[in-house]
């Protein structure tokens, strides 16, 4: 009796051995894994202070018999700013695929960082997801390291925007032409950048530019990110061109509200910048844009979540 109970003992063994070894050899070496990693937004759901996060898993199992995932830690990174931890919860997995979820909140105070990262390296970032998850076949448990990046890079430096904007001045005319933008600087608690705004005397005698006043908006949130006013005087001979610097200092204090707008939009901004100039030309001062500011708008696209939107 003894015998024939340790010969069916050998004998589930063997097949249980053969059919995990098919397994493997059938899948590659890898009879579960983690095919797909995606981070789901709710619009609705998202605060200045947090951002839920749905991640949502696509995972594999070779065997024909469900397996269990005992346990598994995910953390995801933004440039390596670490911005989230995610506990994956203890379920069943059938054969084939199945998608596996988990809740985490995104602390927006790492927002400043996201920022500083994404702009010094040249607007290019990339979204790492790594971590491990832990499986169970009975008695066995195999534990399954996972490392998923993503990239994602935005174009709004440096820029050239052409503006032909022409005003009638006593002599002739005024025209304002260009606007060239480039960053300057790059910190975690602001960004600032260098304008050039070039304009072009088409008259008969000099002019001064007596006065350039900005601001930048962005559209979504009504966040003015930046304003100011030049004073200083530039001299523009008659038919010539003259460029007129300026700095641009953003205060990334003002990120939260935008980000929440960025994010409710589905990821699109509409950045606006408005000029005021006047010159003086004669003995007169003449303000260009008494009827209207001079208005460029650049949109600025990301695509680092998927959307849903939840009753």
């Amino acid at each position: 009796m003894l015998r024939t109970l340790l010969a069916l003992v050998f004998i589930v063994i063997a097949v249980v051995g053969a059919y995990v070894a098919y397994v493997y050899y059938s899948t590659d070496g890898e009879p579960v894994k983690v095919k797909e990693v995606t981070l789901v937004v709710d619009p609705g759901k998202v605060t200045e202070e947090v951002t839920p996060i749905t991640v949502k898993a696509v995972v594999f199992n070779g065997f024909h018999l469900g397996v269990n995932i005992v346990g598994g830690n995910l953390e995801i990174y933004f440039n390596d700013v670490k911005a989230a931890d995610v506990a994956l919860p203890s379920q069943a997995i059938k054969h084939g695929d199945n998608l596996v979820t988990a809740l985490v909140d995104l602390d927006n105070e790492s927002l400043k960082d996201i920022i500083y990262t994404h702009l010094s390296q040249d607007e290019k970032s990339k979204i790492q997801i790594k971590g491990d998850v832990t499986i169970a076949l009975g008695p066995i448990k195999k534990t399954i390291n996972l490392d998923i990046t993503r990239d994602f890079e935005t174009n709004a430096f440096p820029s050239e925007i052409m503006l032909d904007k022409e005003y009638s001045v006593p002599g002739g005319k005024v025209r304002v032409e260009k606007l060239e933008l480039e960053l300057a600087e790059v910190t975690r608690d602001y960004v600032a950048v260098n304008a050039r705004l070039t304009v072009y005397n088409d008259t008969i005698e000099p002019l001064y530019i007596g006065d350039l006043a900005y601001n930048v908006e962005h559209v979504e949130s009504g966040v003015v990110l930046a304003e100011g006013r030049v004073t200083e005087r530039a001299l523009i001979e008659p038919k010539a061109s003259e460029i007129i610097p300026f700095t641009v200092k953003v205060d990334l204090a003002s990120v939260k509200p935008v980000w929440v707008a960025h994010i409710k939009n589905m990821e699109e901004s509409t950045v606006k910048v408005n000029l005021w100039i006047s010159v003086d030309i004669g003995g007169k001062t003449i303000d260009l844009t008494k009827d209207a500011p001079i208005t460029i708008e650049r949109k600025i696209k990301t695509s680092i979540f998927e959307y849903e939107t939840q009753e």
